[in-house]
């Protein structure tokens, strides 16, 4: 990495770690989508103005070839608005709601864990995070900003005990007690995921469209 990267990282760094101190004093200022506030995930906020609100509706954006081309109108959810830059934020939101005083444990690559650390960092729970010790040097970083506790093990293949997706797993199996005891994401395979997007995500796209006049 070049020095001057490093340094950037460490300003990176640091406006993220003063940031959530700062939402945890001031949790209104918080702009995660909204689903780790204890409520009914069906129960959608009305429109309205502010940053919290702002961060809870991604915005549909017209595209114009596709829709060109196919004689009707194609929109897409601009999901890399939100905080965590991903659609990832909503699972990870909706599994930090739900979890206990262990947290949440993942194995990941990508951008889950940095969407798993920032809802639980909003939570006040633990995140376990479990990458390929090969993973950019900045992802390390910026997890560990977020307050994650990352594991780094060498890549090797899934079918592996030692895959980081089986370690994530297996730790959550060997706590000593429930207190302990982190939950596992198992992003691909939790119906959570689907859950989410059909009580979340897919009355915001009904309600949205609507307010485009293309009623659903």
């Amino acid at each position: 990495m070049h020095p001057s990267h490093g340094h950037h990282m460490e300003q990176w760094c640091a406006l993220w770690s003063s940031f959530l101190a700062t939402c945890r004093r001031h949790p209104i200022l918080y702009m995660f989508r909204g689903t780790l506030t204890k409520r009914d995930d069906g129960d959608l906020p009305p429109p309205a103005h502010g940053a919290i609100s702002a961060a809870r509706l991604t915005r549909l954006v017209l595209l114009k070839g596709p829709s060109q081309k196919s004689g009707a109108l194609v929109y897409a959810k601009a999901e890399f608005q939100s905080p965590g830059g991903s659609v990832k934020d909503r699972l990870a939101a909706a599994a930090a709601n739900l979890a206990g005083p262990g947290g949440l444990a993942e194995g990941t690559s990508g951008s889950t864990g940095i969407s798993l650390a920032m809802a639980c960092a909003s939570a006040n729970v633990p995140c376990h995070v479990f990458l390929p010790d090969d993973a950019a040097a900045e992802k390390h970083a910026l997890l560990r900003a977020l307050g994650a506790n990352v594991v780094a093990l060498k890549p090797v293949a899934i079918t592996h005990p030692d895959h980081y997706v089986n370690a994530a797993r297996r730790r959550c199996t060997l706590a000593a007690n429930n207190d302990d005891k982190p939950t596992f994401v198992d992003q691909f395979e939790t119906t959570l995921n689907y859950r989410t997007h059909e009580r979340i995500t897919a009355p915001e796209l009904a309600k949205q469209l609507e307010q485009l006049g293309h009623p659903y």
